[in-house]
């Protein structure tokens, strides 16, 4: 067992190791600008201003996204999105969120895996070792490098599969409070991450259920959870229940050619970053089979998950068949190298057992600070070649298609992400990314909302004057103007009140993602439009009740943890 005095020290090394990842970006002060890069900011940006403002809007987008009032945050990570709101909002600019947020996240990852290792009794120190292995895997630069949101989900993964040795070492009882709480913290950070988690769970819980010998006090165990769970998870499903009760929306983007965003295809890299993964990976799918009688259940159970996420991740699922059929869990999981994520943690854990407990002639211990030095130095190289992309003129914004640049200088624009007024760069590079948009059918399929949100949202906004005040999104505009097309997006609890008058439906008609026109008739030389969200008492509730039911639970987790400490002692 690793002492506290060692935990303490290790965890200092790895927030150097996270220091000296970040250090390139410091040095270079460039910005890496990923494809997700502008949604993320646009959905940060607006939980820093209701901070800072104190107008909080828990559904719609007041300061984000053009000030659409589009719904974003409340089906996406919505507690998660105000802590990083946080980060920004103390944040000088957009380049110190950046560098921030990439520290954070390698801090939290080698954190996580470390507390993983440690549950699994590795042995020190490979047990830092592997930590910092994890910080150096795509699972995490994906953040860094694309800004994809699955690596905040791979923060917490390693931290949740700890349950499973929790389980196996307490001969087959689900730890009280552990299970329901720590699948609570996946889904409150990402819900595919929590789906991954939950399978892995599944798996591991029906190998506990036909080993236990008490079957009903199993299932109470699992009863218990699944209510912690939902108490802890409530603000969730009850934004979940109001918004798609009421609405059609649309979902993220169908990726057609699934079976390009495979390890075994495009996405190689995720095999390859660090470069001793795939070797590791050869290793201990050969050597763990033959020597099966060897290992622990833990380690076999967790064999047979890192199988399943690894055969995901491939080819060998047919992946483009899938989405051709409209097999809809399919059309939502977009890219299968997410799944390598829970296989890359699983196959340096098991590997790391198999290496510490294996006789070789050579000094393990600098053979792993080589593999950790070389895998350092592999991050910093891509990091640097990838931050490089920000000194060409042009394309200096990786941010994909559907990009819209609201400025011809873009000198003018690479400044923007370095001032204190962070709204200036989001209003200069604008992407009409669809996802959660109202989907009202008006027009044919074949028409991409990426253009109609682009024409009806961010190229008409110029002509309006948008502003905050009292929890409400203002709209000034004259309406001598040549168009009464109004630049925001209206659900079915979009409250709208134009000159001081409730709107009501015979006076506007809604386009297909639900942008606003509004009857000329009515409309006066100067206009001015109050935008809110109504929400039932019930899901108000619910956003209140979620923390403080995370505030119980945790303390009631710390009273069974000293417990069971002074049991043992």
């Amino acid at each position: 067992m690793v002492r506290n005095s060692k935990i303490k020290y290790h965890i200092f090394i790895i927030i150097l190791v996270a220091f000296t990842l970040v250090i390139p970006q410091l040095i270079t002060r460039n910005m890496i600008m990923g494809s997700d890069s502008i949604f993320h900011f646009n959905r940060f940006y607006d939980t820093s201003q209701q901070i800072k403002e104190k107008n909080f809007q828990y559904f719609i987008s007041m300061y984000g996204f053009e000030q659409s009032a589009r719904i974003v945050n409340a089906l996406y990570s919505p507690y998660i999105a105000y802590i990083h709101g946080l980060i920004v909002l103390i944040s000088r600019s957009w380049f110190t969120y950046q560098v921030s947020s990439n520290f954070l996240l390698y801090i939290l990852s080698g954190i996580s895996m470390y507390v993983f290792l440690l549950r699994a009794n590795i042995k020190n120190p490979f047990i830092l070792y592997s930590s910092i292995l994890y910080m150096t895997t795509y699972s995490v630069l994906y953040w860094v490098i694309r800004q994809g949101f699955s690596s905040w989900g791979a923060v917490v993964m390693p931290f949740c599969f700890s349950l499973i040795f929790e389980l196996i070492q307490s001969n087959y009882k689900i730890p009280k409070f552990r299970l329901g709480i720590y699948l609570a913290l996946a889904l409150q950070v990402h819900m595919l991450s929590a789906f991954m988690i939950t399978i892995a769970y599944l798996i591991s819980f029906t190998f506990a259920f036909a080993k236990t010998t008490s079957k009903r006090g199993f299932i109470c165990d699992i009863l218990r959870e699944i209510i912690i769970f939902i108490l802890l998870t409530l603000n969730i499903w009850t934004s979940y229940f109001t918004i798609l009760f009421c609405d059609y929306i649309t979902q993220p983007f169908i990726n057609i050619d699934m079976n390009l965003s495979t390890i075994t295809q495009n996405s190689y890299y995720w095999l390859i970053n660090p470069v001793f993964l795939l070797p590791i990976l050869v290793i201990t799918l050969v050597y763990l089979p033959r020597n099966w009688k060897r290992f622990f259940d833990a380690d076999k159970i967790l064999f047979i998950i890192m199988l399943v996420y690894l055969i995901l991740s491939t080819n060998l699922i047919p992946w483009n068949y899938l989405v051709k059929i409209n097999f809809y869990l399919a059309q939502l999981i977009q890219f299968p190298f997410r799944f390598f994520i829970p296989a890359t943690i699983i196959l340096i854990y098991l590997f790391t057992k198999i290496f510490q407990d294996t006789k070789l002639k050579i000094d393990k211990h600098k053979l792993m600070k080589l593999i950790i030095l070389i895998s350092i130095i592999q991050v910093v190289t891509l990091v640097l070649f990838t931050l490089n992309t920000w000194n060409s003129k042009e394309n200096f914004l990786k941010t994909g298609d559907k990009t819209v640049y609201l400025s011809k200088e873009f000198k003018y624009i690479k400044e923007s992400f370095y001032d204190k007024d962070k709204s200036k760069s989001l209003a200069l590079v604008s992407k009409g990314t669809a996802d959660y948009l109202p989907d009202n059918f008006t027009s044919s399929k074949s028409i991409s909302k990426y253009d109609v949100y682009e024409e009806e949202i961010i190229k008409i906004n110029p002509e309006f004057k948008k502003y905050v005040k009292n929890n409400s999104l203002i709209i000034e505009w004259k309406g001598n103007n040549q168009t009464n097309n109004i630049p925001i997006v209206t659900y079915k609890g979009t409250q709208l009140n134009l000159n001081n008058k409730k709107l009501i439906g015979e006076n506007y008609s809604l386009s297909e993602i639900g942008s606003l026109n509004i009857k000329k008739d009515i409309l006066n030389m100067e206009n001015t439009l109050s935008v809110n969200y109504v929400d039932n008492i019930f899901t108000r509730m619910s956003i209140i009740f979620t923390p403080l039911s995370w505030l119980v639970f945790i303390i009631l987790l710390l009273i069974e943890r000293r417990k069971n400490y002074e049991f043992r002692n």
